[in-house]
């Protein structure tokens, strides 16, 4: 049903759902091929558009490694296979997708061929997956050290304000001194975000309590609830 559907098939995705185990192999083999090749017919960008979300509600490890390969095509594949709003997707979709390796996600936000409208959300999906401790805190420290130092993408590309923004979610006071040095340097692109907004979510995130979630609410980060 989902295959041929033409308007949202919202029973077959509740079937999805409750059968994944059955389900999830196709869904998975066709994102797998539409990473690898242009998708030709109807039936499998269906599979793609509507599998992706349903595989990341359910919280399918198995999704990562081909949803990790498809964030590398062009914009204009991923606004065809994941919609218009992809942007605004795409950090939830990872969350969910997330099977525990963080490297990979290291390697794609590090990967300057890779999309700028992708690198700057996953960065705010890696900082929601460190405060939740699915991705231990000394090894997001390090990776965010080192993008510092490295800088694999060059100044200006709005990853280095997703950048920003995982810093300013959490909270972690060495790292201003290297967000204000990248704002006075140029790599950050104030048309997307300015450095006295930093400064206060920065500090807000600094004064929240352990267990307190609301700015990732307000960002747009977590699971997704409503598939």
């Amino acid at each position: 049903e989902i295959a041929t559907a033409e308007d949202v098939p919202h029973e077959a995705i509740l079937a999805c759902m409750r059968t994944l185990p059955e389900v999830a192999p196709e869904l998975l083999a066709a994102i797998a091929r539409a990473a690898e090749a242009p998708i030709t017919s109807q039936i499998d960008l269906n599979l793609v558009y509507y599998g992706v979300p349903i595989l990341s509600a359910a919280r399918e490890p198995g999704l990562q490694a081909p949803l990790l390969r498809l964030l590398r095509l062009p914009d204009d594949t991923l606004e065809e296979l994941l919609g218009g709003e992809f942007i605004t997707t795409v950090p939830q979709i990872a969350i969910g997708a997330f099977d525990g390796d963080a490297q990979a996600l290291f390697d794609l936000l590090c990967d300057a061929d890779a999309s700028e409208y992708v690198r700057m959300p996953l960065f705010g999906t890696v900082a929601y997956l460190t405060w939740l401790g699915r991705i231990p805190p000394e090894t997001t420290r390090t990776f965010l050290h080192r993008f510092d130092t490295d800088r694999p993408i060059p100044a200006g590309d709005i990853g280095w304000n997703g950048w920003e923004t995982a810093i300013e979610l959490l909270g972690w006071q060495e790292f201003a001194p290297l967000v204000e040095a990248a704002y006075a340097d140029g790599r950050l692109d104030t048309g997307v975000s300015e450095l006295r907004l930093f400064r206060q979510g920065f500090a807000a995130a600094a004064a929240a309590a352990p267990d307190d979630h609301s700015r990732f609410e307000e960002a747009g980060y977590g699971y997704i609830e409503g598939v």
